[in-house]
């Protein structure tokens, strides 16, 4: 997959592959589009509340959402209580992901909306496939959650 990197800011990509993020030939890699965008949800959704003080490059104190930090918890139940927290914390994503974003950004890289596809609880873990849409185009994403108990 090739992408144009004229006219876009990058970002470095922040999820390990079999052979790493970086090596010792390169200086990492970078990304952008989609897959950036799905970067930054990832981060925005998964960070705890009141865990990042203060984001230095996005000038502010508020970033991440109650998601993780309810099923440690244990106050979540059911299905039905899981897809009810991810609706909140979705909406609270989407506020900061529309905060960072301005009209210059690419539209493969300006948040659209993510949605809860699929939901598996299983002994010990959490799967869940969620559709992130960009104002361009979509991506699928099958996140793994581990529970300890």
């Amino acid at each position: 997959m090739t992408a144009q990197y004229a006219g876009r800011l990058i970002d470095i990509y922040a999820w390990a592959t079999p052979e790493g993020m970086i090596s010792p030939s390169s200086g990492g890699k970078i990304v952008t589009g989609i897959i950036k965008l799905a970067q930054r949800w990832l981060i925005t959704f998964f960070n705890e509340e009141d865990t990042v003080k203060y984001d230095y490059f996005l000038r502010r104190t508020q970033r991440g959402t109650p998601f993780l930090t309810r099923i440690r918890e244990g106050s979540i139940q059911t299905e039905a209580d899981l897809r009810a927290l991810f609706a909140l914390s979705e909406i609270q994503a989407r506020q900061q992901m529309f905060e960072e974003e301005t009209s210059d950004d690419p539209d493969d890289e300006r948040y659209d909306g993510a949605e809860l596809i699929d939901l598996e609880i299983g002994q010990g873990n959490i799967s869940m496939t969620v559709t992130l849409r960009s104002r361009a185009d979509f991506v699928e994403l099958i996140v793994p959650i581990p529970i300890v108990v």
